[in-house]
Order: structure tokens, then C-alpha cells, then sequence
């Protein structure tokens, strides 16, 4: 257990296992529309009951994750949440497996509230919030990391719906889906290596001496300027370091809701997960009745 502990504070591990947890979790949500048709057909349920699951999935999902964030910052710590959300997340999958027939309410219940909660233990936030403490705010290497394990999730996107739609024909939807919720509480233990770390301190950055070629004697001598108290440090060239002390929630909603970045973000994401929600869970089941009608139409 001592090597276990000290292995779980080592950077690379920390980027396979969030990497890893990403493209499991992006890729097993995306595959959810290759189950509308085989399980509307052994049940005999129209789409809108997979439709309706499918949809609160999406809303719920989004909802629960700045809640499932402060719970992992502020009280439980980032490693046992993730353990956590990635068992919900499983269960879920299982229990939409083994709803019977006759209650398509448990069905929307699993799928709509249990699997969007795990999601949302699974996604980019609560992982780039705990990978975010490893490496200094604003470095190129805080960069890399990001970019790097954000791939992994589109990865997931790719590489698991042929997978899926392949153990679905061998196996059938019921088997599948116990399948990838068992791989999900298989893969819940990588959480000890996204535990809650120290805040890595940002990288000192030193003022440019050039820039004070720029400013009027008037500035030089600490006058009334657009740079206000600031042209002290300026004068002297002293270093500077980004804060890193802990923001309350209510300067962070101000911060946040004061710029139109996060208006513009927030809209975009918005837009895009409801438009490829939508096409992810329908576009396949369409496809597939496409082919059918063609055939049926050739013969």
C-alpha cells in the first residue's frame, strides 16, 4: 500500500488514468444509440420512452456536474468522487440491462438520472480540475496535458462504436451493456491516481524591460497612469506570480458571469450537446431503417 500511495502522486500516471477514464466514459455515452432499435424491438416500447432517457441523460448530466465538482474540491476530494461516479455510471448501465420489459420508468430512471450522474463524474470537468493541480496554471506543459487528454475522449468517440456494435451483434444489447458497465467499476480504482493534490505554484514571470521604453517620464515617476499602483513593479522589474489562492463561489459566479467568454462557451456547448446528443442517439437507428426500407424495396 506505501508504494501504491506514493505511485499515485506520479504525473504520468495521473494523465493515463484520466486519458483512459475519459475515453471510456465519452465513448461508452456515444454508443448509447446503437441500443434504440434492438431494445424498442424485444420490448415492443415505441422511441419515445429510449428518446425521453435519452434526452434527461443529456440534461441531467449537464446539471449535475458543478455540483459534482464543488462536492470533489471542497468536501470529498477529486479521487473519491471519480471512484464513485465511475460505479454509478456502471450500475446504471447494468440496471438498463436488467429492467424488465414492464417498467420502462426504471428504464428512463437508469439511463436518464443514474448513468447521467456517472457521467458526469466521467467528464472533462472533474478530470481536468484535478489534473489542472499538477502542473503550473499557464504553462506550456499545463497546455500539453490538456490537449493530450482531451484527445482521448474523441478517441473514445471513435473507437468504441464499432466495438460496441460488433459485441451487439455477437452477444445481443443486454450482454453489451453489462459488459461496458462492468468495465466502468473495473476502471473506478484508477480514481487513486486523480486524487486531490496541492495546487502546483504558477511559473514566476518576469516584467519586460522593454516595456518601460514605452512610458512617459510622467509614469516613470509614479504619476497618475493606466497602470495605476502597478508601476512600482514595473520600475524595478520585480517578479510577479499568478495567485493561486482559492476563489469563493460567490467571486467566481461574478467573475464568471461578467465575461462574455463564458456566455459565448456556455452557448456553444449547449447548442452542440443537444444537436449531437440528438444525432448520436437517432442517427444510427435511422440509418439502419434506411437500409431496411431500401432492401425491402429492391426484393
Amino acid at each position: 500500500m506505501p508504494k501504491l500511495f506514493k505511485l499515485s502522486g506520479s504525473e504520468v500516471l495521473a494523465i493515463f488514468a484520466g486519458s483512459f477514464t475519459l475515453l471510456i466514459g465519452f465513448g461508452f455515452r456515444q454508443t448509447f444509440g446503437l441500443f434504440l432499435l434492438p431494445i424498442t424491438k424485444d420490448y415492443e416500447w415505441d422511441r419515445t420512452t429510449f428518446s425521453v432517457a435519452a434526452a434527461l441523460l443529456q440534461i441531467f448530466w449537464g446539471l449535475t456536474q458543478p455540483f459534482v465538482v464543488f462536492t470533489a474540491e471542497r468536501h470529498l476530494g477529486f479521487g473519491r468522487v471519480l471512484f464513485v461516479t465511475n460505479i454509478v455510471y456502471g450500475l446504471g448501465m447494468i440496471i438498463m440491462a436488467l429492467v424488465p420489459k414492464t417498467m420502462p420508468g426504471l428504464f428512463i430512471f437508469a439511463m436518464g438520472i443514474i448513468v447521467g450522474l456517472g457521467t458526469s463524474g466521467s467528464g472533462f470537468s472533474l478530470i481536468f480540475a484535478t489534473l489542472g493541480r499538477r502542473f503550473p496554471q499557464g504553462s506550456k506543459r499545463h497546455a500539453l496535458v490538456i490537449g493530450l487528454v482531451s484527445s482521448c475522449a474523441s478517441l473514445g468517440q471513435g473507437t468504441c462504436l464499432p466495438i460496441i456494435r460488433i459485441i451487439i451483434e455477437q452477444l445481443g444489447w443486454k450482454w453489451t451493456l453489462i459488459i461496458q458497465g462492468c468495465i466502468c467499476i473495473a476502471i473506478a480504482p484508477l480514481a487513486i491516481f486523480l486524487r486531490t493534490v496541492s495546487q502546483v505554484p504558477a511559473e514566476l514571470t518576469q516584467e519586460d524591460p522593454a516595456s518601460k521604453d514605452n512610458l512617459s517620464l510622467e509614469e516613470l515617476d509614479g504619476g497618475d497612469t493606466e497602470y495605476g499602483d502597478d508601476i512600482e513593479s514595473r520600475n524595478t522589474g520585480e517578479e510577479t506570480l499568478i495567485s493561486n489562492e482559492p476563489q469563493t463561489i460567490h467571486a467566481a459566479l461574478k467573475e464568471a458571469f461578467s465575461h462574455t467568454g463564458f456566455w459565448l462557451i456556455n452557448i456553444c456547448f449547449a447548442i452542440s450537446g443537444f444537436h449531437l446528443g440528438f444525432i448520436f442517439t437517432h442517427l444510427p437507428a435511422y440509418v439502419k431503417n434506411q437500409g431496411f426500407d431500401s432492401t425491402h424495396e429492391g426484393k
